[in-house]
């Protein structure tokens, strides 16, 4: 939410607003749509935030298709091919 506002994150400035992508293997699509939702109505967002927030956030659920974003190779974890 605050990446996609340009709002601060953890005391950090956002330099360069704009989507997100949110990759989930154990939380359904709608697990997470619901609390998105449930922290945009905690941040008391604008009805404009709240419609910038559900266009520029993308929930993918990939569980179920091998889908990994790392390898471990010779015990050290690296990003996967």
């Amino acid at each position: 939410i605050h990446i996609v506002l340009g709002r601060d994150l953890f005391g950090h400035r956002v330099l360069n607003p704009g989507p997100v992508i949110i990759l989930t293997a154990e939380d359904s699509r709608e697990t997470l749509v619901a609390r998105l939702r449930h922290m945009c109505q905690q941040l008391r967002l604008s009805q404009d935030e709240e419609r910038q927030v559900r266009e520029e956030v993308n929930i993918t659920d990939v569980s179920g298709k091998g889908f990994k974003l790392t390898t471990v190779e010779k015990d050290v974890v690296a990003p996967s091919k």
